[in-house]
């Protein structure tokens, strides 16, 4: 049984945010991976399932978390549309921190990852806000209006906080009575106990008066008996004592304090050919560090390519054989990613066969093989690492 897609809007027409010639929309499956890579789960299922047409326009939208209670915006209540939108803002901070953690260096791939993160949050109408189960669900996420306009969420946040606080009634105010009884009686209490006061004052003073001959005798001290001379005496002493002390050097050291090395946690970002790069031909997009794991006869094989303008510097580490070699990256006529490297020289001696990835487009990302030779080829993900 197949479920309907979410429309808003019949016959409404809206204008894609592009990257790189292509509808933010095409990139779902590369999108919704990322954000769960970074554990940002819940700003994946707030953005629905595009389902796109021959021609590249989005037809329908499907929520990703089925059995769903689906509320449109114009049906929702004031304080549920006043959180929808406090989680959408929230979102929008933690997708602007992910932007700011995978920084784009001089690859061209990240600046495409940047241009998309950057529009996601990007609608074109408010009635493109549903409710599921009380949470957010983007419909045209990445889409504006026909004037290229898209909605200010936190505008339209404090809009609509500001009437549901003019609409919510004041709490009531609780005044506490005091009786006429009750505050007589406590002046009552206050001018008696100065009474007893006064009366204690006047009693102790005739006490003093009638008894003038008994004196309080006063208190003596010892003489004292030091004088500056003496303390001079004795500072000169102190210090001719501490000079014949012996003299030796330390013989404990504290040992240096301990420094412990900062481990820098790195996440993986996979291959993701740029469709521009392969309609040019272009490799730039490689520049930098690329790493690879195979599985080969029960042992890991790693490999890492080191790319400048094409050519790398090429090593292959399998337990404690370390080859090193060169590689050449080029695309086909078919716009398939050729990176081929010459024979390796190990460090025991022996010497590899030439290594020959292979390169396709595909979703999520970009599918390598590994093809040592015609017979054996191997699934095999390029990837690099970003620091946290």
């Amino acid at each position: 049984m197949s479920k309907a897609g979410l429309q808003i809007e019949k016959g409404q027409e809206y204008i894609a945010v592009k990257v790189e010639g292509i509808p933010l929309g095409r990139y779902a499956p590369q999108i919704f991976q990322l954000l769960s890579q970074h554990g940002l789960d819940t700003v994946r299922v707030a953005l629905a399932q595009p389902v796109f047409s021959d021609q590249g326009i989005a037809l329908q939208w499907f929520p990703q978390v089925s059995a769903q209670t689906l509320t449109p915006w114009r049906q929702a209540t004031l304080s549920q549309q006043v959180r929808c939108l406090a989680q959408l803002i929230e979102m929008a901070k933690s997708i602007d921190a992910l932007r700011q953690h995978i920084t784009p260096p001089s690859s061209r791939s990240l600046t495409i990852i940047d241009q998309i993160l950057q529009n996601l949050t990007v609608i074109p109408s408010i009635e493109a806000i549903f409710l599921a189960d009380q949470q957010p669900l983007l419909l045209h996420w990445g889409y504006y209006c026909q004037d290229r306009i898209a909605v200010d969420l936190p505008s339209l946040y404090h809009r609509l906080q500001q009437q549901l606080e003019a609409e919510s009634p004041p709490p009531p105010c609780e005044h506490t009575e005091i009786s006429p009884s009750h505050s007589t009686q406590r002046a009552f209490i206050y001018y008696l106990a100065a009474v007893v006061v006064a009366l204690f004052i006047v009693g102790a003073i005739a006490l003093n008066a009638t008894r003038p001959g008994l004196e309080q005798p006063l208190a003596t001290y010892p003489p004292v008996v030091s004088t500056v001379d003496e303390v001079k005496k004795s500072l000169e002493g102190a210090i001719a004592a501490s000079r014949s002390l012996p003299l030796h050097p330390a013989e404990l050291i504290a040992p240096p304090p301990e420094v412990k090395p900062i481990q820098v946690k790195k996440t993986r970002v996979p291959l993701m050919i740029p469709a521009r790069s392969r309609y040019l031909g272009n490799t730039d997009f490689l520049e930098g560090a690329w790493l690879a794991n195979l599985n080969k006869n029960n042992k890991i094989t790693t490999l890492s390519y080191h790319f400048t303008h094409g050519q790398a510097k090429t090593h292959i580490v399998t337990g404690q054989q370390n080859c090193s070699t060169t590689s050449q990256a080029s695309f086909t006529s078919t716009g398939k990613l050729i990176i081929n490297a010459t024979k390796a020289r190990c460090n025991d001696g022996t010497t590899l066969p030439a290594i020959t990835l292979i390169c396709e487009k595909s979703a999520p990302n970009t599918q390598c093989r590994w093809k040592q030779n015609p017979s054996t080829p191997q699934p095999i993900e390029l990837y690099s690492e970003r620091k946290q």
